[in-house]
């Protein structure tokens, strides 16, 4: 267990200046990824929009189902090596070790090829089996036969995204990881249907995008680091890198079926119209983790960087001010999603708005996940990728139990209602664990003030749908919901570090406005 130094009292000028050149580095780097999310996660709603506007619920929930399905053989082909790339390839670059860090990306990247290639092979000749047995629906199994085209480069994208993440390289990592799949996803699937192709060519258009994305993700990480190919010896590590990489594949494996099973259960023991539904409900549900992953991209480097050079004080700053900014951002948003989820839903198109409830209780679920800030990564990147193994592995084969109990009483809403019981309880045993192995918590005084501010937005919000009628209650309610909420935060005033993770926006901002 790692004690806890008392803060103190009067910090020198070169820990201020080192927390604020940390905060900075932190509110870039987030910026960079924020933005390209943005722009992916738009994307990617409007191809989901596309997608169950066009095939309808029954056939959205194949496409849906698929993917999952796929999801879990591209997790475990991938081996845990995201975070071992991003662990030990940023320790390698802060060191100097070009040879080192050669042979960590070059391993990462063969392994992956590897265990894709095999994945997608068996994948393809168990799709109709699996589809049987499992989902007793055989529409699924030419539907899991495409997808498993896919495998190989679903692998190397985020390999080759956490590679730009190792070298500090937020924008390239938010492009290839968030922009490109969901860009050229829009693309092929805008043109298959136009030439007349339903659920086969949106699954198609999906590995085309897949490969395209891989082919670009290579050529700019050659990019950053031309001595990918060129004559450098490689110092290759395979052993130390999978004895990371393997704990972190079983946790990503639990955590993928802590996130997944609810899909996966609703086509095993429902229809896939309510796996449709609930997809729909889930994706939008989703898009309220993006600042959390954003600012987890940028972090998890320093986080690691941090606690090996044993900065533990400097860390638990930064891992309140993050937090709470995760928090700032993240909360307006869930509010507006759950008092107006039907108006959300009608987007989807006719037969979506039965997800409503399921859209409310998924974005409170994932509020819980943001409002605790980066806890996962402080206990990865700390070398307690056990812990996190243990973690996933107890919460995900409770959330399995729970949602096959509640699956068969309330339908999509059980599935909604386990999943939300999951993220809460696994994110407070990584409180307890980030607080005892590293002495280390999120909260302080100044978490109270997005939290009294969303009182507010909610109770505008509220009001709306009370007193006014039809569409007016959403016209009105959304923005007197955004604007409540900013008012009252602005009342508050701005700290000095918010004042430091505000100066990259402003400056980003001004040359955005001093352009001719």
């Amino acid at each position: 267990m790692t004690d806890s130094s008392p803060p103190e009292p009067g910090p020198s000028d070169d820990d201020r200046r080192a927390l604020s050149d940390a905060v900075q580095q932190v509110a870039k780097g987030s910026t960079q990824m924020s933005v390209g999310g943005l722009v992916g996660k738009a994307m990617s709603l409007v191809l989901q929009v596309v997608l169950s506007r066009t095939l309808g619920p029954v056939a959205y929930g194949l496409y849906t189902l698929g993917q999952t399905v796929v999801r879990f053989v591209h997790k475990g082909a991938g081996l845990g090596l995201e975070s071992a790339l991003v662990r030990f390839g940023a320790d390698q670059l802060g060191q100097g070790q070009a040879a080192h860090l050669k042979g960590t990306l070059l391993t990462s990247l063969a392994f992956g090829t590897g265990a894709s290639v095999l994945g997608g092979v068996l994948l393809f000749f168990t799709a109709d089996p699996l589809a049987m047995a499992v989902f007793d629906d055989p529409a699924l199994g030419p539907v899991l036969r495409l997808f498993a085209l896919s495998l190989p480069f679903m692998v190397l994208i985020p390999l080759l995204a956490s590679a730009a993440r190792a070298f500090h390289r937020m924008a390239v990592d938010a492009r290839i990881r968030s922009v490109f799949l969901p860009l050229f996803n829009l693309a092929f699937v805008a043109v298959a249907f136009v030439l007349g192709f339903r659920l086969g060519g949106a699954v198609v258009a999906f590995v085309l995008a897949a490969a395209t994305t891989t082919g670009i993700g290579a050529y700019l990480l050659w990019r950053i680091f031309p001595d990918l190919t060129s004559d450098l010896r490689s110092v290759y590590q395979p052993g130390r890198l999978l004895r990371f990489s393997l704990p972190m594949l079983g946790a990503g494996m639990m955590g993928l079926l802590m996130n997944q099973v609810d899909r996966l259960m609703l086509g095993a023991l429902a229809t896939s119209q309510e796996v449709g539904i609930y997809s729909a409900a889930a994706i939008l549900a989703g898009q309220l983790v993006f600042v959390l992953q954003a600012i987890n991209a940028s972090f998890s480097p320093l986080i690691a960087d941090l606690y090996h050079r044993g900065h533990i004080a400097q860390l638990g700053r930064l891992f309140k001010i993050t937090t709470r900014w995760i928090v700032t951002l993240t909360l307006p948003a869930c509010i507006a999603l759950v008092l107006f989820a039907p108006v959300f839903m009608t987007v989807y198109g006719p037969g979506f708005q039965a997800g409503a409830v399921v859209l409310s209780v998924l974005a409170l679920a994932n509020l819980i996940d943001a409002s605790v800030g980066s806890v996962g990564y402080m206990l990865q990147m700390s070398d307690h990728p056990h812990v996190v193994l243990a973690n996933n592995i107890a919460i995900a084969a409770l959330n399995v139990g729970l949602n096959i109990w509640l699956i068969q009483w309330y339908g999509m809403l059980g599935a909604a209602l386990a999943t939300g019981a999951a993220i809460g309880l696994v994110n407070v045993v990584k409180l307890i664990e980030v607080r005892w192995l590293l002495g280390l918590q999120p909260y302080e005084a100044e978490y109270g003030k997005p939290l009294l501010a969303g009182a507010a937005g909610a109770a505008a919000g509220g009001l709306a749908l009370m007193l006014l009628p039809g569409p007016w209650s959403w016209i009105v309610g959304l923005p007197a919901t955004f604007i409540a909420y900013a008012g009252v935060l602005y009342s508050f005033g701005v700290s000095d570090e918010d004042d430091i993770v505000l100066a990259p926006l402003r400056a980003r901002l001004r040359q955005l406005v001093s352009r001719p």
